[in-house]
């Protein structure tokens, strides 16, 4: 019987790769943290807390920018899911800076870091298309 591994450098390899593009082509600032393979790969919940928590303040700066229709202002649309979910993940980030544990080479921070970059690249876009 074998048992399929992820091939964990693979992830690493790709996210980092992500990063490098990122980092050299984005028009707004290059947020460290939960995008820094650096600080992904020591494991640091604390570090990792912190790190969301300064994303999720991008973010609802991000949001709070948007133009939005009327309709999507309304109960259960755009603005109060954004509003919701953004402070969900500050909340999240301040249980995590309360540990002390460690999550060495977890690949799903790595994922977490991806997603965050994909929606820092929709708002580039988002503000390059307003201008």
């Amino acid at each position: 019987m074998t048992t399929d591994k992820p091939d964990l450098s693979k992830i690493e390899e790709s996210f980092t790769d992500m990063i490098n593009h990122f980092e050299t082509s984005a028009s707004t600032s290059f947020i460290k943290g939960m995008v820094d393979p650096t600080i992904i790969k020591k494991g640091d919940l604390k570090e990792i807390g912190k790190s969301l928590q300064d994303v999720s303040d991008f973010l609802m700066i991000k949001a709070k920018t948007m133009e939005l229709l009327p309709y999507e202002s309304e109960e259960g649309e755009t603005k109060m899911r954004l509003d919701h979910y953004i402070k969900a993940l500050d909340d999240i980030g301040k249980e995590l800076e309360k540990s002390e544990a460690k999550e060495f080479h977890d690949y799903h921070w790595s994922i977490i870091g991806m997603l965050i970059i994909i929606i820092f690249s929709l708002f580039d876009h988002i503000e390059h298309y307003r201008e």
